[in-house]
């Protein structure tokens, strides 16, 4: 489905509709919305939406993520996630901006990392007070690497005086 947006521009959105079901990874170079299942990763060169009622387990990599149905898994967004109310997430958030709405479920851990490209294995955090480690989250390599940059950026941060 292609649509018009606010500046007269083109966008492609891709839709899984609700009652549908996806086996295997999707990829789209604009948008994803989710309603229905997907099992396997989801990758948008834009945005991936995921309606309430829809559920992804798998990853999911993309400049910016609205979650307002279930993800298990782990969520990379360049840009920012937005999680709604309705949204419940499991699994590992990585990205610079994070907005969470009353009411969310959130079991995860989270890597908050300045970076303007999408995050990788090698990211790197901001100070302590942007890394959570969510009850139950799973304890991978990303999230050591997280919890190490943060450790050489305090240490610098105590050498540091002016």
């Amino acid at each position: 489905m292609k649509r018009r947006n606010d500046a007269g521009t083109t966008q492609n959105i891709s839709v899984i509709a609700p009652g549908a079901r996806v086996v295997g990874d999707v990829h789209t170079t604009g948008v994803v919305q989710i309603g229905g299942n997907v099992v396997g990763n989801v990758r948008a060169e834009r945005r991936v939406l995921v309606a309430k009622g829809g559920m992804v387990e798998g990853e999911i990599e993309t400049p910016e993520a609205v979650i307002g149905g279930e993800v298990r898994g782990t969520v990379r967004a360049s840009h920012r996630v937005d999680v709604q109310a309705s949204a419940t997430l499991r699994g590992t958030i990585t990205t610079p901006r994070l907005k969470v709405e009353e009411g969310a479920t959130l079991d995860v851990e989270l890597c908050m990392s300045e970076s303007s490209t999408l995050p990788n294995r090698s990211s790197h955090t901001q100070k302590t007070g942007r890394q959570a480690t969510g009850i139950g989250g799973h304890r991978g390599a990303e999230m050591q690497r997280c919890r190490d940059a943060v450790e050489a950026e305090e240490a610098g941060l105590r050498d540091f005086r002016f």
